[in-house]
């Protein structure tokens, strides 16, 4: 399981200002809304540049006396540039209420002057204070609205920052996956503006979008990669923010190179970043520094040594109040007094643990069970009525095909038996169709609900363990992993991003339930837009779900399952490869089979119905692959689909 210490350390909400103090160029100067565009020129500039700084002792007089003096109706931008100012400062003394009334006076202001881009600029603000307040739906609204504002005026980098925040909202409410992606896309479009010259781009936001897509691939254990992108977010960031973001780069480095196995230099790292935190005198970053320290400490064999950094880590933890980072703290404190025979020190310390992880998980762990509780009777019910659906029109579509053939035989004894041949067989065709469909979709009606079963029995041991990081996690996945599976079951086809999704999510959850045993990778051509590839849903995970429970779970260990997905000309070519046991041990102990199984041929029936036309002999292909001995060492399943685009 990824370590999930590492999504606190998003790259915080840009705390953006009007008049653009968190861009890394010149930003387009606002538009004047009243006659007055003079005043408090240089308190503005001036506010603007110790904010930029971090400096918000030194700006919030400043912004008073602007708003006291800027009272006159040709002052209204004055008075809207300093409310934002103030909203944000308020943000930083965690006067939520405060922060959230200054953003919708501006919102008012820009809505009644007709100015639609600092309308956006305050409900960006706006959406990170109610994020802070917790209130994620509230927040995602409102950057959304933003999004939207600043897609309308053609935007770019703004489009960008608003795709970061989004991306934020959603790795923090666990939806990692989504989270990547719109991580993603902000990546490129700020990658695409500053390419193109033609157009004020924003440094700062690919910074933060680069840092905060590394954080999410270490979430998911892609260590490297997460490396690479943290290099390319340091060599974007704009000179004035390097210093104050400085701590946080290294901090995520030092992760990405103790997940990587790289403890010395993560180590190094670690205390540089934990350095550069005593001279800010950042309270928050020294608690978790010395906590991640301490816990590289443990690992390398220097219990002692962590115990003085955990002792100050958890006084700073409990003097900010963070339960949840006192709770950690404990665990590891408890380890590492084990760890140097102070067994009863050790104890008192995992008693701490324990009293406050059941404090901490009662409060949410009611609630989450209750809620995918009833979203799984929701589903099953639903399940059982399109089972029964699809069994009725299964009957009719077999009735309709026996009164299609009791016509051709009238027809042919009429004498017209060409034409009703012609019509009996394109009938036949289609009923066929039509058949292999509903089947398909009765069969899975009828296996979701016991995966589904299974799954949530998984849920009370997780928590049973302690692990309520991991936990939540799985039930994340898991709720996600039945709303795509609800919205597939719909449609006779989905956006290959969509079954990549789902495909990653039912992993995630079956990796949980066999822990250790396998792990995979997903690897999708450069020349392949996910987005606009169509394929029929539901089409790889039964042969995913096959490797898993026929191949890669009897191997008990060191399994792997590799995902490929290329394009070939006309065709779209998947290859789903396990290390697992191979059909011939696994059909030994009752598992899978030599010859295709009922579901295997469904498959294979709504591939050569997806492919009609095509001239391909086989739209599946099951391979045992041999080592040079010839003993076996997994199976590959190659599928191939005709490219179809999903607006065809």
């Amino acid at each position: 399981m990824p370590d999930l210490r590492v999504l606190p350390l998003l790259f915080p909400m840009a705390l953006l200002c009007l008049g653009g103090c968190n861009t890394g160029t010149p930003q387009v100067p606002a538009p004047v809304f009243g006659a007055d565009s003079t005043s408090f020129r240089d308190e503005l500039a001036a506010a603007r540049t110790l904010m930029s700084q971090g400096d918000i002792a030194a700006a919030e007089p400043i912004v008073r006396t602007i708003l006291a003096g800027a009272t006159a109706p040709a002052m209204v931008r004055q008075r809207a540039m300093a409310m934002g100012y103030l909203g944000n400062i308020m943000q930083r003394h965690n006067q939520l209420d405060s922060a959230a009334n200054c953003h919708l006076a501006v919102i008012a202001m820009a809505q009644e002057h007709g100015q639609p881009e600092t309308e956006a600029t305050a409900r960006i603000n706006l959406g990170v204070a109610l994020e802070m307040k917790g209130d994620h739906a509230g927040a995602l609204e409102q950057q959304l609205e933003a999004f939207h504002l600043k897609e309308h005026l053609a935007d770019s980098a703004g489009m960008a920052r608003g795709l970061n925040n989004i991306g934020m909202l959603h790795a923090r409410t666990g939806d990692t996956l989504e989270a990547r992606d719109f991580f993603l896309r902000s990546v490129a479009l700020n990658e695409r503006v500053a390419r193109a010259g033609g157009q004020t781009g924003d440094s700062a936001s690919w910074h933060r979008s680069l840092m905060n897509l590394a954080v999410v691939e270490m979430d998911l254990g892609r260590f490297d990669t997460a490396l690479v992108l943290l290099q390319q977010s340091a060599e974007v960031c704009p000179p004035r923010m390097f210093n104050s973001n400085k701590s946080a780069l290294l901090t995520n480095m030092a992760l990405a190179h103790e997940g990587s196995g790289h403890l010395d230099t993560a180590r190094a790292l670690y205390e540089e970043a934990l350095e550069l935190a005593r001279q800010l005198d950042d309270r928050w970053s020294l608690g978790e520094l010395r906590h991640f320290l301490a816990d590289l400490l443990v690992r390398t064999g220097n219990p002692a040594q962590a115990l003085a950094h955990l002792d100050t880590a958890l006084t700073i933890t409990r003097e900010l109040g963070d339960r949840l980072s006192e709770r950690n703290i404990l665990l590891s404190q408890a380890q590492a007094y084990a760890a140097t025979g102070r067994h009863k020190e050790a104890y008192a310390a995992q008693l701490g643990y324990t009293a406050l992880a059941d404090s901490l998980m009662n409060a949410g762990k009611d609630a989450v069970m209750r809620e995918l509780h009833v979203k799984y009777d929701v589903e099953r019910k639903e399940n059982e009525n399109q089972r029964l659906r699809a069994m009725a029109e299964l009957a009719q579509a077999r009735g309709q095909n026996l009164r299609w053939m009791l016509a051709a035989a009238l027809l042919l004894a009429a004498g017209t038996g060409l034409v009703a041949w012609l019509l009996a067989q394109r009938s036949r065709e289609r009923a066929q169709r039509r058949e292999a469909n509903l089947e398909q979709q009765a069969l899975r009606a009828q296996m979701d609900p016991h995966f589904l079963f299974n799954a949530l029995n998984t849920i009370p041991g997780l928590y049973a363990n302690a692990d309520a990081r991991t936990a939540t996690a799985y039930v994340g996945h898991l709720s996600n992993l039945l709303r795509l599976i609800l919205e597939s079951s719909r449609q006779l086809m989905v956006p290959l991003r969509q079954e990549l999704q789902l495909i990653e999510h039912y992993l995630h959850v079956s990796a949980s339930r066999h822990p250790g045993m396998f792990h995979h990778e997903i690897t999708v051509g450069g020349d392949i837009d996910t987005d606009s590839v169509a394929i029929p849903p539901m089409l790889l995970q039964p042969l995913v779900e096959n490797a898993i429970l026929h191949g890669l779970v009897p191997r008990r260990s060191d399994g792997l399952l590799r995902i490929t997905i290329n394009r070939d000309g006309g065709l779209l070519i998947c290859r789903i490869r396990d290390n697992g046991v191979g059909r011939a041990a696994s059909a030994l102990n009752g598992g899978r089979s030599l010859t295709p199984s009922r579901g295997l041929q469904i498959t294979i029936e709504r591939l050569r119905q997806f492919n009609r036309g095509a001239g391909m002999p086989h739209g599946l292909e099951l391979a045992d692959l041999h080592n040079a001995e010839g003993r076996p060492t997994g199976t590959e399943a190659i599928v191939r689909t005709i490219f179809r685009h999903t607006w065809t």
